[in-house]
């Protein structure tokens, strides 16, 4: 490794864990005034507050992670280029690429590292924040299993089982419930294929109801009105789901091969598996996008806060359109793949735009 490099290098990766903490810091400050209210009413006690944005931190150093790689390069090198260092180094004949290559390869290694962090630290740390927050912090029961699709837990009645759950239209899916006696020995199973959320309740289409004898016979009949009740609404079912983001990529990935097995639509998570694989890339795109705004800003003038305004708008830009580009492809909108990676592909075609546009 050249002293350029070094030097660069050096530049890049001081001002990113700043930039790292200080976003953090913002996100934490933000949520925390967002549950202050269940902080007081349910008194959850400081250990469980700070369980609760301890074992959310990791996630959200993954969320704020692009945007301090943006804010790293426009203040990094935007101080260089105001200095007149880039313009110095122009002129011993170092090209802008040279100078963008090691940027570009620290990156591209930071975003394999937050890749394997999103894998590895982040799910279960999210799983136990959402726990903390339902029954530290909001005190309400567990009452029963849930996974990306499948869903378990206990009625007065007996035992319910949900193949899926379609957040988006607020269907059900396989709804099969488990009637057992005083010796918990099984009585009735009723099972409905399906399920629609309408008007305040769900509304049952079709299914059967076996019985199963004391003399061994079974006796099979069709569900009527009254053979099951749910009493869960969508939003508890969706709160309580797990997110993609609670799922390494090989446990996603099983979920939505167990979905597809049982005909239902994948789509959501099929969106949510390849953002997995492009929200740590986001990172390499807003250093390149990032290089040549700080050369300009930084030959113009304006210092850090022109630098910092910049960075604030194209990270709020780039969220907007990840949000827009996520929601469209769950909504079927958009295919998958293209879904979860046209905000990095079009952020990243514009930092090529400006980077060859004009010489920087």
């Amino acid at each position: 490794m050249s002293i350029l490099d070094r030097y660069l290098l050096g530049r890049y990766l001081k001002m990113l864990p700043l930039c790292v903490v200080a976003a953090g810091a913002l996100f934490l400050l933000v949520d925390f005034f967002t549950r202050v209210g269940d902080l007081a009413q349910n008194d959850s006690g400081v250990g469980n507050a700070t369980a609760y944005f301890a074992f959310k931190l990791p996630r959200i150093l993954t969320q704020v992670y692009p945007a301090a790689s943006l804010f790293a390069v426009l203040i990094g090198v935007g101080a260089l280029a105001e200095q007149q260092e880039v313009l110095a180094m122009h002129t011993c004949g170092v090209a802008s690429s040279r100078i963008l290559f090691p940027l570009t390869l620290a990156s591209v290694l930071l975003s394999v590292l937050v890749l394997g962090w999103n894998e590895t630290v982040v799910p279960p740390a999210a799983s136990r924040a959402r726990m903390i927050l339902d029954q530290g912090i909001k005190n309400k029961l567990e009452t029963g299993i849930y996974n990306a699709s499948t869903i378990w837990f206990q009625t007065d009645k007996g035992l319910l089982n949900i193949d899926y759950f379609d957040a988006l239209h607020n269907v059900l899916y396989g709804i099969t419930l488990h009637e057992m006696d005083e010796n918990f020995r099984l009585q009735t199973v009723v099972k409905v294929p399906q399920a629609v959320w309408d008007r305040g309740e769900w509304s049952l289409r079709g299914g059967t109801v076996t019985s199963f004898l004391k003399s061994g016979d079974m006796v099979i009949r069709e569900a009527g009105a009254g053979d099951l009740r749910l009493d869960v609404a969508p939003d508890d079912l969706r709160r309580k789901r797990r997110h993609a983001y609670e799922f390494s990529y090989g446990q996603l990935r099983s979920q939505i091969f167990n979905l597809e097995r049982k005909g239902l639509d994948a789509t959501e998570y099929a969106v949510d598996l390849h953002y997995k694989l492009a929200s740590p890339f986001a990172g390499v795109v807003a250093l390149l996008l990032g290089f040549p705004l700080a050369v300009r800003a930084g030959q113009r003038g304006g210092g850090i806060l022109r630098n910092v305004g910049i960075g604030l708008g194209l990270s709020f830009v780039y969220w907007l359109a990840t949000a827009l580009s996520v929601s469209a492809g769950h909504t079927g909108s958009m295919p998958p793949l293209i879904a979860a990676w046209a905000p990095n592909t079009v952020f990243g075609l514009g930092g090529a735009a400006l980077y060859l546009g004009r010489d920087v």
